[in-house]
C-alpha cells in the first residue's frame, strides 16, 4: 500500500500524516481491506472518517455504498439517508443476506455488460461510456466477526 500525498485517485482516502503531509491511499487499488484493533481503538471512527471523506468527493453517480452494522450499534446511522446507499443499512442477518444478494446481482449484471462490450473493468467502461458510467460499489461491514453467524444461516 503506497501512500499518496495529494489525495488524487479514483477512491482517495486519507489514512494519516507523515512529515511531508497527509497520506492517502486509493481504495480502488485495495479491493479488500480489513481494519483491526482492540475495543475502543477507533475502528468505527476510522470507518466513519473514510466514508465521510469519500462522500465529500464523490456523488452517488460515482460511488454506491452497501453498509452492514451487525453489532447493534449506531456507528453507521450518519449515512442512513444518503442517496449513495444501494439499500438501507443492514442491521440483522436477514437484511445482511438481502444486501449481499443485491450486490451479487449487480456484480453479475456488470460482468455481463463488460463481457458484451469486450472490456475488462469499470475504468475502461466509464472511459468508453461516459454517458452511462458504472459507479464504484463499496461494501463496508462494521464488526465483521458477526458475519460468521450470517454465513452459518446460508
Amino acid at each position: 500500500m503506497r501512500g499518496m500525498r495529494n489525495g488524487v485517485g479514483r477512491l482517495p482516502v486519507g489514512i494519516g500524516e507523515s512529515r511531508e503531509g497527509p497520506l492517502w491511499v486509493d481504495l480502488a487499488e485495495l479491493p479488500h481491506l480489513l481494519v483491526g484493533g482492540h475495543t475502543g481503538s477507533g475502528k468505527s471512527v476510522f470507518l466513519r472518517q473514510l466514508l465521510t471523506g469519500l462522500l465529500l468527493l464523490l456523488g452517488p453517480g460515482r460511488l454506491r455504498l452497501a453498509l452492514v452494522d451487525l453489532k447493534g450499534g449506531t456507528e453507521l446511522n450518519l449515512f442512513e439517508r444518503l442517496p449513495h446507499l444501494m439499500a438501507p443499512v443492514a442491521r440483522d442477518q436477514e437484511s445482511c443476506l438481502e444486501l449481499f444478494q443485491l450486490v451479487t446481482v449487480e456484480l453479475h449484471r456488470r460482468q455481463a455488460l463488460l463481457d458484451r462490450a469486450g472490456l475488462e473493468d469499470i475504468e475502461r467502461w466509464n472511459a468508453v461510456h461516459p454517458g452511462e458510467p458504472l459507479p464504484y460499489i463499496l461494501v463496508v461491514v462494521d464488526e465483521v466477526a458477526e458475519l460468521s453467524a450470517v454465513e452459518s444461516k446460508r
